[in-house]
């Protein structure tokens, strides 16, 4: 599993400290910080969802390429990050892949969930209404969208798997 809670994980989480939606912030803050690295279509090929989240944080780095119309922006990486290090601190959070990009839902309350949504500038975090929930329910019932505990639990385990997924959309 890519989002273990590991000892790196917990070192990471650790820094932040307050409320789940303090807790959220911070720590999307901290993984925003870390250095976008662009990798080369060979290097994709061997690394695109291939890492842990334990690796990426150790490294601090998320990976980025453009090849064309085939572009990511670092959304896998950044998203399994941010997942393993709310778990360690307690907040249940899950992987989505909507069409060709990967963001995470974390739970904050009763009934209450954020999408925390990597982007190339910036990572939003926005309230995720009950049609919002229909809606990703419907994507995921049609095959638009995945939801699981991390990349490889929603089949993305290679840029070969995203390309794919790509260009059936």
């Amino acid at each position: 599993m890519q989002t273990v809670v590991t000892p790196a994980v917990k070192s990471f989480a650790a820094q932040f400290k307050g409320a789940k939606m303090d807790l959220v912030r911070a720590i999307v803050d901290g993984v925003a910080k870390f250095e976008k690295v662009k990798i080369t279509m060979r290097e994709a090929k061997e690394v695109y969802a291939k890492r842990t989240a334990s690796e990426i944080i150790e490294t601090h780095t998320v990976g980025v390429f453009e090849f064309g119309k085939l572009k990511s922006y670092g959304c896998v990486d950044s998203a399994l990050a941010i997942i393993a290090a709310l778990r360690a601190k307690g907040i249940e959070a899950i992987f989505v892949r909507d069409k060709t990009h990967a963001y995470a839902l974390a739970k904050v309350g009763p009934g209450k969930m954020v999408r925390i949504d990597p982007y190339p500038d910036d990572i939003l975090i926005n309230s995720v209404s009950a049609e919002t929930v229909q809606r990703l329910q419907g994507a995921v019932d049609n095959g638009i969208a995945a939801v699981g505990r991390d990349a490889w639990d929603v089949g993305l385990n290679s840029l070969h798997e995203f390309n794919k997924y790509a260009k059936a959309r």
